[in-house]
């Protein structure tokens, strides 16, 4: 079987369609084909985004038309620097930035895409590329804490993560975690157990954050969980203060904003925390068994007084409310107030 490979030439502006015509020599014989081969430029509609740091790793969208015509040879360019392509369709192209050099650095720098090594398009708007993001505090010489259990903030501070795309702070080269909040200056992780980390006593571990394609190191130490006490007795009387005692409970830096008590469905204001001592004020009046929305809070009969701290879940007793009875007379009515001490 005889193969003929030939490169086509450039069509101009003009929609051209037609046979292919195949002629040996000046008077010989002509071949025309089957098939019927048409011209049609690629378009592009748009970029997304124009925008991306100095370490690379931002992954561009580029939507529009016609993408995967001719032999789909194609490369993206920023400036002079190929995008590593990650996939083409008819109408998406994906591609990821590599490193740029110093000299690019808040420079405008066009984007081109070349088909078929002869077509180029370049897009209409620019590309900028900035300074990789700062980071305030987080380096080798910085440490975290947490608890064993987990679920303690781990807060980062900087600027520009608001250009970055994906976020991700690796534990231990193990296991790793998105923020669960982030702006353009703060992103707030939190810490896996150690038992998620395969590891079965407190130790220091290595923390290392990716911002796209730029990454830097830290460490965390991880302490014994705090102890967290019953109360005695069990069950509490109501009081405009309930105080609640433990052990090491601000070691990884909680203030009381920081701690969670609830009696039923409501919360107990805390009002005071130190290293043995929580302090909250209950809410006036007993606690539904049910919130809101339709949440079973306690089956008990008396609401019960939990403490959260991180991935710390305490039942430290219950909360006795007083009850009210009306005694009615032929002259007079009487209010009084009784406390059930029933559980």
């Amino acid at each position: 079987m005889l193969r003929i490979v030939c490169q086509s030439g450039d069509a101009g502006s003009t929609f051209r369609a037609g046979m292919v015509r195949l002629k040996f020599g000046l008077h010989g014989p002509q071949i025309s084909s089957h098939e019927t081969i048409s011209y049609i430029n690629p378009k592009i509609n748009s970029i997304e985004p124009l925008i991306g740091i100095q370490s690379g790793g931002t992954v561009l969208t580029i939507s529009g038309e016609n993408f995967i015509i001719g032999n789909s040879h194609l490369s993206v360019f920023i400036g002079n620097r190929s995008c590593q392509l990650l996939s083409i369709s008819s109408k998406k192209i994906e591609c990821e930035t590599r490193s740029f050099p110093r000299s690019m650095l808040n420079e405008n720098q066009t984007i081109n895409i070349l088909f078929d090594r002869q077509t180029k398009l370049i897009y209409k708007y620019m590309f900028t590329i900035v300074p990789n993001p700062i980071l305030y505090g987080f380096d080798k010489n910085s440490q975290y804490r947490s608890f064993v259990s987990g679920g303690h903030e781990v807060i980062v501070l900087g600027e520009n993560f608001h250009i970055i795309q994906n976020i991700q702070l690796e534990f231990r080269q193990f296991i790793f975690v998105s923020p669960l909040y982030q702006n353009n200056t703060h992103l707030v992780f939190l810490t896996p157990s150690i038992e998620e980390l395969n590891l079965y006593e407190q130790q220091k571990v290595e923390i290392k954050i990716y911002l796209d394609n730029f990454n830097k190191t830290s460490s965390l130490i991880y302490i014994d969980d705090p102890m967290i006490y019953e109360l005695e007795p069990m069950l509490q009387p109501y009081a405009s203060e309930l105080t609640i005692q433990g052990i090491n409970l601000t070691s990884v830096g909680h203030t009381k904003n920081h701690i969670v008590v609830q009696i039923g469905c409501d919360l107990c204001t805390v009002i005071h925390l130190q290293a043995d001592k929580i302090i909250c004020q209950p809410p006036r009046y007993r606690p539904e068994k049910y919130s809101k929305a339709k949440r079973l809070c306690y089956n008990s009969e008396h609401p019960s007084i939990i403490v959260t701290i991180d991935n710390i879940r305490a039942h430290v007793g219950f909360m006795i409310y007083p009850k009210k009875l009306i005694i009615l007379g032929n002259d007079y009515f009487l209010f009084l107030t009784i406390l059930d001490q029933n559980k």
